[in-house]
């Protein structure tokens, strides 16, 4: 499963400093550097167990459970 993230991160050359914004901002200082961020995160598929048998009743299992099945 792979999810997109998109941010902006605004660097400020000026003193160094920087922010993150969901959206691209509308206004834009001079000393703003906006960059557009994407980032896509794979995520690995979650393994779903399984278990797989076999059984075999004695012929004499079987009588118990149709004689109790009778019963009730």
């Amino acid at each position: 499963m792979d999810k997109e993230f998109r941010t902006w991160l605004i660097l400020d050359y000026k003193n160094g400093g920087f922010k993150v914004a969901k959206k691209k901002p509308k206004i834009i200082k001079a000393s703003h550097i906006p960059i557009d961020v994407r980032l896509n995160v794979k995520m690995p598929e979650q393994p779903i167990m399984k278990a797989r048998g076999e059984i075999e009743l004695s012929s004499i299992q079987v009588k118990e459970m149709i004689l109790e099945s009778l019963e009730d």
